[in-house]
């Protein structure tokens, strides 16, 4: 059973290689020339490699990424024949094949990196391992962890103890949620921590931990936490998570990005297959990257097989920043704030709060009606509820005609007041 975790990076820009012929039908080619949509390149599959093939044509299709690896590369001509030990070397073995359009193979790369073709691995952790040799300033953000005391603790000791730490980051990883931008935004949010913080002069204190975004990369690879561990052991987590092609805005930056890749798992945390959509070109022509295989989808197909909700889910996602929103592209409105719950009215409360009476500066003259948008404007519609009542009483205890339009429900508890003496 073949095993690993494909994943698929996008590419900003248009490809640059050669055209070649034969296939499903015709794109514009990668240097302006025709070429064939079969075009294409795989990798093959040393036997649970599907992991690291699919790694590498999401590294492969970021035209930056790709531009670094091969003219390091070029420096040490030579090196195909005698097989390279180093792994960016390997690594630039492999993209020279795929620029050629041929199926490449890996075994000089998993040499060089010391893995074993018959164990599966997981992607995301092996993406790291290969930007490790190059330069990965393409995918590298920089944002700020701070650890604060809560607080109640804050004000039990008198001040505001806190530390922050400045660090880069290559992907973001993101609990399950409905939505992506629910799961961004819970990524946002402080956590509280489970133990408390040891802080340097105030001994251990409940603290919170939180992660603001500084700069965000070119492509950016949001990681879905699928595999957590249980009771049991590894488990994986199929719950659906809804994403959208465009987002905006979602890190509180003012960005925008677009879709430009998605990750899959098909099976369960033991075993499975991996295997990557990619869009090269941003047109919305997408590609299947599945080994050897390369074929033609559509989106409907992506969203379909990427949702989640089954045992074949999205496991990692690749957008591409844009320089600004495209023409007419509406960003999704924020969410609603918490409702409000308003307290229900009271007439205990009315009654017994004379401080509130006392507020009243002037009584208008008899059988003067004063109009409700006036009340509310000043005091609300508790004030005018109490107002008016308040006029309607004295008129009656100063036996004088209750004033016209002010006739609110008695309160049993001042029947009494009708029959007080003037």
């Amino acid at each position: 059973m073949r095993g690993g975790v494909a994943f698929v990076v996008g590419v900003a820009t248009a490809l640059s290689s050669s055209s070649s012929s034969g296939g499903f039908g015709v794109w514009p080619g990668r240097g302006g020339a025709l070429e064939e949509e079969s075009g294409f390149g795989g990798i093959t599959n040393q036997g649970n490699t599907c992991y690291l093939n699919a790694v590498l044509q999401a590294l492969y299709h970021v035209p930056k990424f790709r531009a670094t690896v091969l003219e390091g590369a070029k420096l040490r001509r030579g090196f195909w024949r005698r097989g390279p030990r180093k792994p960016k070397d390997a690594l630039a073995m492999v993209f020279a094949a795929l620029d050629k359009n041929e199926t490449a193979r890996t075994r000089a790369l998993t040499r060089s990196l010391g893995v074993d073709p018959r164990e599966q691995q997981d992607a995301q952790e092996y993406l790291r391992v290969l930007l490790e040799h190059v330069d990965a300033s393409e995918f590298a953000g920089s944002a700020t962890t701070e650890l604060a005391v809560t607080d109640e603790e804050a004000s039990e000791i008198g001040a505001n103890v806190s530390r922050s730490k400045h660090e880069t980051f290559l992907d973001v990883s993101l609990e399950l949620k409905s939505t992506l931008r629910a799961a961004i935004e819970a990524a946002l949010e402080p956590e509280l921590l489970e133990d408390k913080w040891k802080t340097q002069d105030h001994g251990y204190r409940a603290a919170t931990r939180s992660w603001r975004v500084a700069a965000l990369p070119s492509t950016l690879v949001l990681h879905l936490k699928r595999f957590q561990f249980g009771p049991t052991g590894v488990a994986k987590m199929t719950h659906p998570l809804d994403f959208p092609e465009h987002f905006y805005d979602y890190f509180r930056l003012g960005e925008h990005y677009r879709l430009q890749s998605v990750v899959l798992h098909a099976g369960d945390a033991a075993r499975g297959h991996y295997y990557a959509f990619v869009d090269p070109r941003l047109d919305g022509r997408w590609l299947r990257f599945d080994d050897e295989r390369v074929t033609p989808v559509d989106f409907a197909r992506v969203r379909s097989e990427s949702m989640g909700g089954t045992q074949v889910a999205a496991y990692i996602l690749h957008y591409v920043k844009l320089d600004e929103p495209p023409p007419g592209f509406v960003p999704p409105p924020p969410p609603p704030p918490p409702a409000v719950q308003e307290e229900e009215d009271d007439d205990d409360d009315v009654e017994d709060a004379p401080a509130e009476e006392e507020e009243v500066e002037e009584v208008p003259e008899k059988n003067e009606t004063v109009s409700e948008p006036t009340a509310n404007a000043t005091r609300g519609f508790r004030g005018y509820v109490r107002t008016v009542r308040d006029r309607f009483f004295t008129a009656r205890d100063n036996n004088e005609s209750a004033p016209s339009g002010e006739i609110p429900d008695e309160d049993p508890k001042n029947a009494s007041r009708s029959s007080a003496p003037a």
